[in-house]
């Protein structure tokens, strides 16, 4: 009966569709309400959240007519899927979810070749075989052969695909990635040297020079950081001064292509935003202005470099903590302004971050430091979207300080207000519900009890 429904619900769906219309139509086994994404590859921060019915079973139809390399994630999962979606396509996705938050993928109908081999291209790309220790002390030319080796490899996958026109986009976007892969020798083979402690690999400053940074053929946003980083250590950057200011000289006088260095200098500023830092890239903007020509993107970006200052300015010390609300185990809701009355020593984290579950023995031994101090209280608020994994997870673990759980909406709060990207993540509050420190030193640090007390007496 569930599946009549399933496929009653696919007809409905479907009804009206052009026969030029793609469709992908997908299965999650071991599916619990996890959150689904898809996106346009490379288009991470414009995802899309795919409606899952409770069996596992999803319909998506692009709006883009024209052929292209969708990805889809699922949350606290990984890998991310790639599956290819041409014009008029009927194309099948099965994927499945291991305890090991891992997401396993079979294909059917049509583009089964091309996403056989996106899946490969995808193994290749995230291989841990790239950070081996072996890797270390390779020549540039031991290290291209290595690479060639896995290139040769992808390319027969690639030759079975039939479509001239995809083979030609996959084989364009295959070499930038072997590009990029190459180019990320300099700090995968030579990272454990300090600077100046042997001579550059010529053959190494050869291969870069040889890349036209001008060509998006040749070039993408990933190569040409790694080459105007190099400019920078050639020049003898020491870090003094305004590292995106420098940045953006040498790429204004490296780069002649204006659509080229537009984009890049764009993406740069706007990854530096992106994340909490501190700095005043009030500079860098004025830098960025003068280079770009683009006027639609200085407006994003001065935009977001304004919303940027906002967050920045409130999250010094002194200032509130914005408001949210979270719930406890029993599933009793409070909002973190109730907690006032005490310094907070609060800790982001979810169940699937294992720097987070790493921190925990810190934690406790923590809440036993301050178990005596009426002055303070230590706060675990998670942000895992399955509440009954945090339940479990903490029925095991049996934590003696206070635990909550934030909502898809307040974890929006968290990421617009405060600007936590990554977890764990650790703060002080005073007894205003005023921060002490937005981002505190970790449990783990021997000095954190010490700073605490610190902040308290002061």
């Amino acid at each position: 009966m569930r599946k009549l429904l399933f496929v009653l619900a696919l007809l409905s769906f479907c009804w009206g569709c052009s026969p030029r219309q793609a469709m992908l139509k997908g299965h999650i086994v071991n599916y619990h309400g996890e959150v689904v994404r898809i996106c346009t590859d490379g288009n991470a921060y414009q995802r899309d959240t795919l409606k899952v019915d409770s069996l596992g079973n999803f319909v998506f139809l692009p709006a883009e007519r024209q052929g292209g390399i969708y990805e889809i994630s699922v949350k606290d999962h990984m890998p991310w899927i790639s599956v290819y979606l041409g014009e008029g396509d009927r194309s099948e996705v099965r994927l499945t979810l291991t305890a090991d938050k891992k997401v396993e993928s079979s294909f059917s109908g049509d583009r089964v070749t091309e996403n056989e081999y996106l899946k490969a291209y995808d193994g290749v790309e995230n291989s841990r075989a790239w950070y081996a220790p072996e890797m270390e002390g390779l020549s540039f030319e031991a290290y291209r052969a290595l690479v060639e080796e896995k290139e040769q490899h992808l390319q027969e996958l690639l030759d079975k695909v039939e479509d001239v026109d995809v083979k030609a986009q996959l084989a364009a976007r295959q070499h930038l990635m072997f590009q990029r892969q190459l180019v990320y020798y300099s700090w995968r083979c030579r990272s454990g040297q300090a600077a100046g402690e042997t001579a550059p690999d010529e053959d190494f400053a050869a291969y870069i020079g040889s890349i036209d940074v001008n060509s998006p053929k040749e070039c993408d946003d990933d190569i040409l950081g790694v080459i105007v980083g190099q400019k920078l250590d050639e020049q003898g950057f020491t870090g003094e001064g305004d590292y995106m200011v420098a940045y953006l000289d040498v790429l204004d006088r490296l780069v002649t292509n204006p659509e080229v260095k537009n984009r890049h200098a764009t993406g740069q500023l706007m990854r530096q935003f992106q994340y909490f830092s501190g700095n005043s890239f009030g500079a860098a903007v004025e830098r960025y202005n003068a280079l770009c020509t683009d006027d639609s993107l200085k407006v994003r970006v001065n935009a977001e470099y304004a919303e940027y200052e906002r967050v920045y300015g409130n999250l010094m010390p002194g200032k509130p903590a914005p408001d949210f609300e979270m719930a406890d185990v029993n599933g009793r809701k409070c909002r973190l302004s109730d907690l006032k009355g005490k310094f907070l020593f609060i800790d982001f984290w979810a169940t699937w971050c294992a720097p987070c579950r790493d921190e925990i023995p810190y934690m406790a031994k923590l809440q036993e430091h301050f178990a005596g101090d009426a002055r303070i209280a230590l706060v675990s608020i998670s942000v895992d979207a399955n509440v009954k994994t945090w339940k479990d997870f903490l029925a095991k673990e049996k934590p003696a300080w206070a635990q909550y759980v934030v909502d898809a909406e307040n974890n929006g709060i968290l990421d617009k207000e405060y600007r936590i990207f990554g977890i764990p993540h650790f703060m002080l509050l005073d007894p205003e519900g005023r921060f002490v420190s937005y981002a505190f030193t970790r449990p783990s640090d021997p000095r954190c009890a010490e700073l605490i007390e610190q902040a308290m007496n002061q």
